[in-house]
């Protein structure tokens, strides 16, 4: 059986590294005339785990696309930089991940895209228990479910599981006829999880319900 995993709020703390790189791109933001005000962590944290372009819509609904581009990419910049010095995978990750990885394949499909991605599994080398990484820009419509179909026809995958904290991960996974656990140490809330077999407490837990 294979095991689909959510990245941020699931496998990577990435409130670690959110607030310091929120708030860089947005005080280049104020230093270009862009922005003026406080910047918006508590809105971002609501939101945490949808994909890019709907952070920046919501973050900065008067901006042009462009310019949502251009602070998406001076956001991905900060965030690798303090993948390197601050960021952490949440406890027993990575030894749930090495023994999970013993019995099953193991995959990352995520709403973060793909260089993001990449860092954190090289950083935290994770490499070794990874079968492959499935990254939201793999799919024009930008919908977790679809990029879950796509991970299940390219890898001919049967029978899977999905863990996640939002309600992409638990949607995707129930449209698709899988098995559904709820990180509930993430970021989402109870209502999201509606329809999810389990919720975890924390990561190690999976290793009770996945044999």
């Amino acid at each position: 059986m294979a095991i689909l995993f959510d990245m941020d709020g699931t496998l990577f703390d990435t409130n670690t590294v959110l607030a310091p790189a929120l708030d860089a791109t947005f005080s280049e933001l104020r230093a270009a005339g862009l922005w003026q005000g406080a910047t918006p962590f508590d809105t971002y944290t609501k939101i945490m785990g949808v994909p890019l372009p709907v952070v920046w819509q919501t973050l900065c609904p008067a901006h042009t696309a462009a310019q949502h581009v251009a602070s998406n990419i001076l956001f991905q910049q900060h965030l690798h930089e303090m993948i390197n010095t601050q960021g952490a995978l949440y406890r027993g990750v990575r030894d749930t991940l090495a023994t999970l990885a013993e019995h099953h394949a193991l995959y990352i499909v995520s709403n973060g895209n793909a260089p993001y991605l990449d860092k954190i599994v090289t950083h935290f080398e994770l490499t070794p228990y990874i079968t492959a990484i499935y990254s939201i820009d793999r799919v024009a419509s930008g919908d977790k479910g679809e990029l879950m179909r796509l991970l299940l026809t390219e890898q001919g995958i049967t029978e899977a599981s999905v863990v996640g904290d939002r309600r992409s991960d638990i949607e995707g996974a129930l449209v698709n006829g899988l098995t559904a656990y709820a990180a509930g140490y993430g970021y989402g809330g109870q209502e999201e999880w509606v329809g999810a077999q389990a919720v975890l407490s924390d990561f190690p837990s999976l290793k009770k319900l996945i044999t």
